[in-house]
């Protein structure tokens, strides 16, 4: 199952593909602070301490994300239950966004299979 919708994605059209990454919520951003995150994302953040970050590491995160959202037209995706804390997903987006957007573009939906394939798991996991 897991791997069919994988392949599913692959498959999709470039412009499909831009507009599911341009659904992602930035990371710790307004979403998070309002309380408008699904259960899973709210989980997923907080699991990385994205929930309560000093306000310096969240203008840095804020800054980061527009700069990134600016260059490839989406938001940073990134899995965050593979990422485990903050300064890894810090190093990635600072890391991530020196590549084409096409690198970007693939590895961001790569990023979307890894929460994709994790929630699957957990919901069998939950019957």
């Amino acid at each position: 199952m897991i791997a069919a919708f994988q392949s599913y994605l692959e498959r999709l059209p470039a412009e499909t593909k831009l507009k599911i990454l341009r659904l992602y919520p930035d990371l710790a951003g307004k979403m998070l602070d309002t309380n408008q995150l699904s259960e899973d994302s709210t989980n997923e953040h907080a699991s990385v301490g994205l929930d309560n970050l000093s306000p310096e590491d969240k203008k840095k995160l804020t800054d980061l994300n527009e700069s990134y959202k600016t260059k490839f037209g989406f938001p940073f995706v990134v899995c965050v239950r593979e990422a485990s804390k903050f300064e890894v997903i810090l190093r990635s987006v600072s890391e991530r966004i020196h590549h084409t957007v096409e690198q970007e573009l693939e590895i961001a939906l790569e990023e979307v299979k890894k929460i994709c394939r994790l929630r699957i798991l957990q919901l069998v996991d939950n019957l």
